[in-house]
């Protein structure tokens, strides 16, 4: 299995930087929160052209273990070499996504040994087949979306189709530990999709690798290694007042998260409310107003903000391109024109028709 950078240790260098900061050294704390700077990118598409297919693979492998640890990878004999490995970083958690021409990674028990870490990992199937774990003799296969925890301390074997991504989360063994008695029986037993928390836990780790979502949200930057380590303890099975504590953290941010999304899908429905977004997610409106009133920003607030910042977006278009102003507040989710106007001054300080082209 893997861990060096994620588990904390600077990166030597960097081959792609998911923000302009090309050139500049990067050191992370265990306190610090996601931020753009503390993800990057190793992928084979930015290695040198003239390369054919078994110096592509050397390249990308030498990269790979500056950046994180030694790595065995098996192409699929039939495709052209091609693997892209995002690597995320937030406090104790590190995160870890391939995706590529690979049906095989290795990591033998002595590549293991070297790391000394006692990290726990969790291992999710993104992909659309099964993929297949085996670790200290132990075969395991998971589904599209399923979800086992490993040891860092061993090594391990994965199996999957080519271009079946898959993602793994680093944690310290120790917050495991504390929610969740004998954490080591629960090593290579597989959960599903169907179970709640691994549904979330999925949805974190797309977070995780688009951490811009939440650039403007630091009440759930700030407890998103809490929110990772009470999921995993309520998927595998967290002790009745552990779980209780993690029902009342980890869900409650798991669902604020859901909730932000839905206001960024829907908000330029006129309609659109705390209603529609507590019905699809079989909540009540009262919850889903107090969840938003916990990030420090209200439903309303959020809505309202998201159609203000949209209807200065299309105002500024070039003057071939400009709609009228009705139909910019109708396509922001504006029932009144008149209303529009209002909140548009109030929130820039100039009408929406002296905003154009600005």
């Amino acid at each position: 299995m893997l861990n060096h950078w994620v588990a904390g240790a600077t990166p030597v260098m960097r081959l792609h930087v998911m923000e302009p900061t090309e050139g500049r050294s990067v050191s992370m704390t265990h306190d610090e929160a996601v931020t753009p700077r503390q993800r990057f990118t190793l992928a084979s598409d930015d290695l040198p052209a003239h390369l054919d297919d078994r110096a592509r693979l050397a390249a990308w492998q030498d990269r790979f273990v500056e950046h994180s640890c030694k790595l065995d990878i098996s192409p699929a004999a039939d495709r052209r070499f091609s693997l892209r490995c995002d690597l995320a970083r937030f406090q104790e958690i590190g995160a870890i996504r391939f995706e590529g021409t690979v049906d095989r990674f290795e990591r033998p028990s002595h590549y293991a040994a070297i790391d000394g870490s006692d990290d726990l990992i969790l291992c999710l199937n993104q992909g659309g087949s099964a993929t297949s774990f085996t670790q200290s003799g132990r075969d395991a296969t998971l589904r599209s979306g399923a979800v086992l925890l490993a040891t860092n301390t061993m090594g391990g074997r994965m199996r999957a189709q080519s271009d079946n991504p898959w993602s793994s989360l680093f944690v310290p063994r120790q917050r495991i530990g504390a929610l969740v008695a004998n954490v080591d029986d629960r090593l290579m037993k597989p959960l599903d999709a169907g179970v709640a928390p691994v549904r979330f836990l999925g949805r974190y780790l797309d977070l995780l690798f688009a951490p811009d979502d939440l650039q403007d949200e630091p009440a759930l930057l700030a407890h998103i290694g809490t929110t990772i380590t009470d999921l995993i303890a309520l998927a595998f099975g967290a002790g009745r007042e552990a779980s209780e504590l993690a029902r009342m953290r980890g869900l409650r941010a798991a669902r604020a998260l859901e909730i932000l999304r839905c206001i960024g899908a829907g908000f330029t429905r006129p309609s659109f409310g705390p209603a529609e977004v507590a019905r699809a997610m079989g909540l009540s409106p009262r919850y889903v107003n107090e969840l938003m009133q916990e990030t420090g920003v209200s439903f309303a607030d959020r809505v309202m903000e998201l159609r203000l910042q949209k209807a200065r977006t299309l105002l500024a278009a070039p003057p071939r391109a400009a709609m009228r102003v009705s139909d910019v507040a109708y396509a922001c989710g504006f029932n009144e024109v008149s209303y529009f106007n209002r909140c548009f001054r109030r929130r820039f300080g100039a009408s929406p028709t002296q905003m154009r082209g600005s």
